[in-house]
């Protein structure tokens, strides 16, 4: 679909795992068929390995623990663990200030694209507290935020007005996982 969609013979060369579960794996195993190595986080390797239909060899593996450079810096990986995922790499593009993450926040104001999974009676918002405190300590600039399960990206100002939304507490968003009550 790469090749049609860019009409691009290139080989693929690595492919991102952001984390472990299922659905950022899906087309792991074609990806691999075209000869991409996998670029991930050495403990999600292990998952990716019982996903994967044939074995893969341990050199096609791209470990990424700390902050790393690809492309000859024209991409950053950093890793963000979260309550989502105990390690979820990041990917930073310096030149275009722009982060693609997975599963790190959502984009649900009233006035624009509602999420389905229903925020901010989940943890999002202490997961985009992490993110951007690790953004931070990294102290990289940030003009544009794209998640792979939202269509829109979001700006700074976006992002600044989620991080003072009222929130639940982490005890009250423990109570809500397992009492079934979903209430604001």
């Amino acid at each position: 679909m790469l090749r049609k969609t860019t009409g691009n013979d290139k080989p693929i060369a690595q492919h991102i795992v952001t984390h472990h579960h299922t659905d950022h794996m899906m087309g792991l195993n074609d990806v691999v068929k075209q000869g991409a190595n996998l670029v991930i986080h050495p403990t999600n390797i292990i998952a990716v390995r019982k996903h994967l239909q044939e074995p893969l060899a341990d050199n096609r593996f791209v470990r990424i623990k700390e902050a790393s450079y690809l492309a000859d810096g024209k991409v950053m990986l950093f890793d963000v663990p979260n309550s989502h995922a105990k390690h979820n790499l990041a990917l930073y593009l310096p030149d275009h200030k722009l982060i693609f993450t997975e599963d790190m926040f959502g984009s649900s104001f009233q006035t624009e694209l509602h999420s389905p999974n229903g925020w901010p009676s989940v943890d999002t918002y202490h997961r985009l507290d992490v993110l951007v405190n690790k953004i931070n300590q990294l102290d990289i600039k940030v003009d544009q935020y794209v998640s792979s399960h939202h269509a829109r990206v979001l700006n700074q100002a976006e992002i600044d007005k989620a991080l003072v939304l009222s929130r639940p507490s982490k005890d009250q968003l423990i109570k809500r996982l397992f009492s079934g009550n979903t209430e604001q």
